[in-house]
């Protein structure tokens, strides 16, 4: 990026007006591919067929306090 002390004040507002628009479109993503992924966990969870819930392991279960719950599916014998 060139010297901030050259470049007009108004472009200046305009460049931290854009970073600003960058960053509020990441967080956007974010949250809608955190929502997509739980929609499609509920759509997959709510197909038949057996599933568990897996349980974690003592040392892996301090970290993953705030994870989300894995499920495995039964394997399924194909034709």
């Amino acid at each position: 990026m060139p010297d901030l002390d050259n470049i007009p004040s108004r472009i200046k507002k305009k460049i931290a007006s854009s970073y600003r628009e960058l960053e509020e479109r990441k967080q956007r993503l974010q949250k809608l591919e955190k929502l997509y992924a739980d929609m499609a966990l509920q759509k997959e969870l709510k197909k038949p067929g057996r599933k568990r819930k897996l349980k974690l392991h003592e040392d892996e279960e301090t970290d993953n306090q705030t994870s989300r719950p894995v499920y495995k599916w039964r394997a399924q014998r194909k034709r």
